[in-house]
Formats: structure tokens, sequence, C-alpha cells
């Protein structure tokens, strides 16, 4: 017999949600997560579009205790992994094992590297991939952004509150962020974008960064600062279900796998947008609570 009817592996946004509407629907819950609840909406100080305005750590925070006055349990241990047994599966975890009918995967993802040199030497020595965290440490210093999309342009805006000085640096000739985060970052004396740059190494001392190497059009030259922070897309975390891409789903977040779903960023064709994590959590709570005879 299973422990539960829904296990939920993660629990970032999509996870929480998804657990958030299967506990009302009924089913017996549990979460799994090894680090922070929230995943990566903990590094966001004003979230834009879905919950406009708030602090991410402050959603994540409602959903959590939420989930658990309504009766999810929430273990804070990770899964290694996910077997199959009669009527379901079993999670290997370092406490034992955790049967369940359903499971639904929300690992997330993690921020890429940019995999130049000097850049694990200066790890938390100048290089971050967290503003909130690290930016008020570069006060009247400069830094420096790299990617083209939403939170390279995002993030620089917030760092300028702090820095004397921004360089953001995209290899590409456009941005690829929304026209509102493009105007907010043109429209801030503090920030310089340079196009067509491409970061070669990361330089420093024994203090910390001092620089960065780009190659442009012109050759290659070191931008001095004293922070640096990359943007450059999210690597989904697929150990549990296999490969290196984000994994393939039905419409309703359902695996090749019957039974076993994958939930946003982990989610090929995931928008990125934080309303679709929850709205992905939903659906796979509503399809699992469909075939379990419950909702």
């Amino acid at each position: 017999m299973s422990d539960y009817d829904l296990a939920v592996i993660g629990e970032g946004i999509a996870g929480l949600a998804c657990a958030a509407r299967a506990v009302e629907l009924g089913l017996s819950v549990t979460t799994f997560e090894a680090n922070m609840m929230g995943g990566l909406v903990l590094n966001i100080s004003e979230l834009h579009g879905y919950e406009a305005g708030r602090p991410g750590i402050e959603l994540a925070s409602e959903y959590a205790e939420a989930n658990m006055a309504a009766g999810a349990a929430s273990r804070a241990t990770a899964v290694s992994a996910i077997g199959g047994s009669d009527g379901g599966f079993e999670l290997s975890t370092e406490t034992g094992i955790v049967r369940a009918r359903k499971v639904v995967v929300a690992t997330g993802a993690r921020l890429r590297t940019l995999g130049v040199p000097g850049e694990a030497e200066f790890e938390h020595r100048g290089v971050s991939q967290c503003v909130d965290c690290d930016g008020p440490m570069l006060t009247r210093k400069p830094a420096v952004v790299v990617g083209g999309g939403d939170s390279a342009y995002m993030q620089a805006a917030v760092l300028a509150q702090y820095a004397s000085d921004v360089t953001l640096l995209m290899r590409a000739d456009m941005p690829r962020a929304r026209e509102e985060f493009v105007q907010a970052v043109a429209a801030n004396d503090r920030i310089t974008v340079l196009p067509r740059s491409l970061v070669v190494e990361i330089v420093g001392n024994d203090s910390g960064v001092t620089g960065v190497k780009v190659a442009t059009d012109g050759g290659e030259r070191v931008i001095p600062c004293e922070g640096v922070f990359a943007y450059v897309g999210l690597q989904p975390n697929t150990d549990l279900v296999g490969g290196e891409g984000a994994v393939a789903t039905d419409e309703n977040r359902q695996t090749d796998r019957f039974g076993l779903y994958a939930i946003g960023a982990l989610r090929a064709g995931y928008s990125g947008d934080l309303a679709d994590a929850v709205a992905d959590g939903q659906r796979a709570a509503d399809h699992a609570a469909a075939l379990l005879g419950s909702g």
C-alpha cells in the first residue's frame, strides 16, 4: 500500500502550487526539498507579472505554510531515485523508502555558469548569481552583469541601486528581454550595455575579482569591476528523470512514464513565467487526482 496518493519532489513555486491543489482535491500529499523551499524565486526581491511587487520569499512561504496547515507533509530531504512498485512508485531517500501512487517532479533548474577561467576560482569572492544577496557589498563599486534576457536586465537595474556603475554584457546584437526591462535599463545612467561582447575570463587577485576580460569586435579588453553576475539561461535539474535537456510531457504534464509528471522549469516548453509554473502544478495535480478518482 502506498504511503501517499501524491509525492511532489521539489518545493519551488511549481511544486508548492501542485501540492496546494492536490490537498485541496483531497489527496494525501508529501513534498520533498533538500535545499530551501521556493527555489530560484527566493532571489527575487520584487516579482514581476504574477504576484507583482511581492518578494519571492513571501510568496513561497505563504504557499508552504498553507500546505502544511492543510495536511501536506514536508520532508527536508532529497530523493535519490524513483523506482516502480505495484500500483505506484518507491522514492529512495536517505531516511528510507517513501511510497506514492503518483509522483510529480518539480526539481526546477539552476542558473547556467559562463564556464570561463576564473569563474570557479572567484566564486563568492566577486562572482555571484544573486544580486539581492551580494549587491549591497558592491555599494559604490563597479560591477558587471552578463546576459541579454529578462533576468539579466532586471538584475542589472537592481544592482545599479548599489554599484557605482554597471556594465551589461551580451553576446547578441539585440536583447531578448521584454521591452519594459530594456527601457528601464536604457533610462538608467548608471548602466552601460555592450552588445556583441563575449566574456573570455574573469580576472582578479587575492582580494577577489578585479575585472572581466571581454572579446568584442575591436579585440580583447578588460573591464574593471569588483562583482560579476551571470544570467545566461537555466539548466534543468533532470537527474531523477534522466537526460540533460528539459523533459517532454503531454498536455497534462505527464511524462512517458504513466503516473510520473514533470512541471515548471523542468518541462520542455515551459515559458519561464511564474504564472505558468503555478498553472503547471495545478494541471498535474488535477490530472493525478482524476486518475486516482478524486477531485
